[in-house]
């Protein structure tokens, strides 16, 4: 029975491992977007699509200004989780959070969307699905490297 035990603990952190701890999937963000729509009639629908992003905690800033902040365990703590296991598990309490700046500012042709910091891959390209979706302003700028 404990050989049972260890073994499905070797499985959920290799799961937990694969999902959470690949550095492919967080990336660092300094980009802005120019879209053809007026900033106070862009705020109302992108905070509505930030607030909804799944796995994340959406924090207002100001005027037009939101941070997301996303969490996962640290990349350590999965070593003492398995060797410790079954009180080992609170070492995955340890968690590292990013966070991405969301401003969204008028311009002249209509708004820009500037995003800065860190998050994850999936949010990254949720917000450049909704920004394809708008009408697209006079140029777009991007500097975008994987996070370390």
């Amino acid at each position: 029975m404990p050989e049972l035990v260890v073994a499905g603990a070797v499985v959920v952190a290799a799961i937990l491992l694969w999902r959470y701890a690949s550095p492919a999937r967080w990336v660092r963000v300094d980009e802005a977007r120019h879209v053809a729509v007026r900033a106070a009639a862009l705020e109302v629908p992108f905070a509505r699509l930030l607030s909804d992003l799944p796995a994340t905690d959406l924090h207002a800033g100001g005027p037009s200004t939101w941070t997301v902040s996303v969490a996962r365990p640290q990349s350590w703590s999965y070593l003492p989780a398995v060797l410790l296991f079954p009180m080992g598990l609170l070492f995955l309490l340890f968690r590292e959070t990013a966070a991405l700046v969301v401003l969204v500012r008028p311009a002249a042709a209509g708004a820009e969307v500037h995003l800065l910091g860190a998050t994850r891959l999936s949010v990254l390209r949720t917000l450049d699905r909704a920004l394809a979706e708008l009408p697209a302003g006079d140029r777009s700028t991007a500097d975008v490297a994987a996070a370390p």
